[in-house]
C-alpha cells in the first residue's frame, strides 16, 4: 500500500516531495514528515535519528558523518513542522494536501494487537467496526477472534463456521443469549471470552429495546463484565449504531473500526490510529447462503439477570446466580443435565400446544396467547413467546391461505402438518 492510497487528491507538486523524500530518506521518513501529527512525527523522527548516530559511534565514531546526520535530522524536523502548521489551519485542512488519516499513528495489524488489543478488548468492553458490504468487517473481527483464541480466549458467535481439518474446539457457534451464557457457565471462570456478533443492529435492537435507553445498554455491559466478555459488534453504517454505543466512542470509552479498504481501516474513541496488513482470517466461515450470520436471539431478561446480580463480586456466588437464572427463566432449546431438577424440552412443549391448539388461541382467535402457554405449560415467559413465534412461523410457512385468519379455523391436516415440522426441526 502506497501512503497515498487513503488520502484526497494531492497536488501534483505534495506528492513529487513525498516521493522524493521517499526515494532519498525511506517510506518511515517520509511518512514521519507528510502523515504523522507534530508530537508522533517529531517523536519517530527523533528515534529514527538517534538510533543511526547510535550506530554511527559504535561502527566509525566519525564526527563529521555525525555532524551530517544532525543537521539531515533538524532539515526534516523543520519540513514536518512546517507541513503540520499548514495541516492544522483552515487552509490545510480543508485544501487538497491532507490526508483522511492525518494525525493518526499508522501500525500493521499484528503490531496493532500486541500494542492495544487488551486496551480495547476488557470485560464488558464494546469494539464496534464498520464498513461497506464486501469490504472485510467479517474478516477483521475473526482476525481478532483468531488473534484472541491464540492467546486463551474462548470464541463465541453468530458466524458458521466452515469447519475443515483444523477443528475449532475454542470458538463456538452461538444464536441465542442463553447458550452464550449457559457456554459461561461451562467454561472455566478464569478463561476469558470474546462474543462477536455480525450483523448486530437487530440483536442490539434487542438488548436496548425500543426506548434505546443507555440504562438497558448499562445492563448488558454489567452483565458481561460481571462474566469476563468482550463484545465486537459489526455494522454496515454508522446511523444503525444506537447513540449509547456512539456517545461511548465519543466519550473515548469504546472503540470503532471503519473498515477504508480490505487490508486498511482507521481507529477512534480510546484508540486512534490507521492499522494496515490485515490479514486473511484463518478461521474459514459462511459468508453468503441460508447459513451465513443471524442475529441473536435475546432470549433472557436483562433486568432480572443484573438486578440478581447487584453487588456480588464473589466470581463462584456470580456464576451460581447465571446457572440459577438461565433454569428459573427456561431459556433452553436442549436439556442441560447438570442442572437439577427435570425440565421439558421447548420442542415438547410446542408439540403439546399444537395438540391442544384449540385451548391455546388468543381472544381474538388470530394468535396464539402465550401468557396462556406460560402459564399452562409452567415455562418462563421469554420461552412462551418463543413457542407462540415458532407456531406461528411454521402457520404461515405451511399454509399458504393464512393472512390473519381466525386461527381456530386452522384445519386438522393443517395442524397434523405444522406438527411434523416442528417435530423433524427440534429431533
Amino acid at each position: 500500500m502506497t501512503p497515498t492510497d487513503n488520502t484526497k487528491q494531492i497536488s501534483t507538486l505534495s506528492r513529487k516531495a513525498y516521493e522524493n523524500l521517499k526515494d532519498r530518506y525511506g517510506q518511515n521518513v517520509a511518512d514521519a514528515v507528510f502523515y504523522c501529527s507534530h508530537e508522533s512525527g517529531r517523536s519517530i523522527l527523533m528515534k529514527l535519528y538517534l538510533n543511526k548516530i547510535r550506530e554511527e559511534l559504535e561502527i566509525r565514531g566519525d564526527m563529521e558523518r555525525i555532524r551530517e546526520i544532525i543537521l539531515e535530522a533538524e532539515i526534516l524536523m523543520g519540513m514536518h513542522e512546517r507541513i503540520s502548521q499548514l495541516m492544522q489551519s483552515e487552509v490545510g485542512y480543508f485544501g487538497s494536501m491532507v490526508p483522511l488519516d492525518f494525525g493518526k499513528e499508522r501500525l500493521r495489524l499484528d503490531d496493532f494487537c500486541d500494542l492495544y488489543f487488551k486496551k480495547i478488548a476488557y470485560p464488558g468492553s464494546h469494539v464496534l467496526i464498520k464498513g461497506w458490504k464486501g469490504g472485510g468487517k467479517t474478516n477483521l473481527a475473526l482476525v481478532f477472534a483468531d488473534y484472541a483464541r491464540r492467546r486463551g480466549y474462548a470464541v463465541a458467535m453468530n458466524v458458521p463456521l466452515i469447519h475443515t481439518d483444523e477443528r475449532y474446539d475454542d470458538v463456538y457457534e452461538i444464536y441465542r443469549m442463553s447458550d452464550l451464557l449457559q457456554l459461561r457457565v461451562e467454561l472455566p471462570a478464569d478463561t476469558p471470552m470474546l462474543f462477536i456478533m455480525d450483523e448486530a443492529d437487530q440483536t442490539w435492537a434487542r438488548i436496548l429495546g425500543t426506548t434505546k435507553e443507555h440504562k438497558n445498554l448499562n445492563k448488558f455491559e454489567n452483565l458481561t463484565r460481571h462474566y469476563n466478555i468482550t463484545v465486537i459488534s459489526v455494522w454496515h453504517v454508522e446511523k444503525d449504531i444506537p447513540e449509547p454505543l456512539i456517545k461511548q466512542v465519543d466519550d473515548g470509552k469504546a472503540t470503532l473500526i471503519v473498515k477504508t479498504r480490505k487490508d486498511t481501516a482507521t481507529t477512534r474513541g480510546i484508540v486512534d490510529c490507521h492499522i494496515t496488513h490485515i490479514p486473511r482470517s484463518p478461521i474459514e466461515y459462511m459468508s453468503t447462503g441460508e447459513r451465513s450470520a443471524q442475529t441473536v436471539y435475546m432470549d433472557v431478561d436483562i433486568t432480572a439477570m443484573t438486578r440478581k446480580l447487584a453487588g456480588v463480586q464473589d466470581d463462584k456466588k456470580a456464576r451460581d446466580i447465571l446457572r440459577r437464572a438461565i433454569h428459573d427463566q427456561s431459556v433452553i432449546m436442549e436439556d442441560y443435565k447438570e442442572m437439577e431438577g427435570e425440565k421439558k424440552l421447548i420442542s415438547d412443549v410446542m408439540l403439546e400446544v399444537i395438540d391442544n391448539f384449540k385451548d391455546f388461541i388468543s381472544p381474538t382467535d388470530r394468535t396464539v396467547d402465550w401468557r396462556a402457554v406460560m402459564n399452562a405449560k409452567r415455562i418462563g415467559e421469554n420461552d412462551a413467546k418463543l413457542v407462540k413465534d415458532e407456531i406461528m412461523r411454521q402457520i404461515k410457512k405451511i399454509w399458504a391461505d393464512f393472512k390473519g385468519n381466525n386461527l381456530s379455523e386452522i384445519p386438522d391436516d393443517v395442524l397434523k402438518k405444522i406438527r411434523g415440522a416442528i417435530e423433524e426441526k427440534y429431533t
